[in-house]
């Protein structure tokens, strides 16, 4: 398997991970340890909005080689598809009737709690994306195209190379 599908693949998976680890914590912050009902009343609708999320993710890049680090402008993209999600999310539920949950103070906990999960996640997974194999650039001559191309590929270890 590729680098690249590996990484992509494990992203995807956490973030539906952390998705759903948001909703249980918001579900528990809400209704207390009796959560069987809570889950059975906010899995389907939730399991249709995080398909969505999943979704904008994608259309934001947050899947693409660029966005595997978990540098500020990663972060950012993150909290700002987080936010259109969320707001994406609250629509649908308050326009399609077949939900038959209204969430307020729920979507906005959870908007929250999946924001940190989501930012944590990325960060945890970047260090083992960097972890994985990588290939080895060797540069015959110097030049100032090498040392900017050195520079690029060390200070951006997830693209999956390694300078010797």
């Amino acid at each position: 398997m590729s680098q690249k599908r590996f990484a992509t693949i494990l992203l995807v998976l956490g973030d539906t991970a952390m998705l759903y680890a948001a909703l249980g914590i918001t579900l528990f912050v809400r209704y207390g340890t009796n959560l069987t009902e809570p889950w059975k009343i906010h899995w389907l609708p939730y399991t249709a909005i995080f398909s969505l999320w999943i979704l904008l993710f994608f259309i934001a890049g947050l899947y693409e080689q660029t966005a595997w680090s978990a540098d500020r402008t990663v972060k950012e993209r993150m909290l700002r598809t987080v936010a259109a999600a969320g707001i994406t999310a609250g629509l649908l539920f308050y326009f399609i009737p077949a939900f038959v949950i209204t969430p307020k103070t729920n979507l906005v906990l959870h908007i929250i709690l999946s924001s940190g999960l989501l930012i944590g996640w990325r960060m945890a997974a970047s260090l083992v994306i960097r972890s994985t194999s990588k290939t080895n650039v060797l540069f015959f001559g110097i030049s100032e195209e090498v040392i900017s191309l050195t520079h690029t590929l060390i200070e951006q270890p997830h693209l999956g190379f390694s300078v010797i």
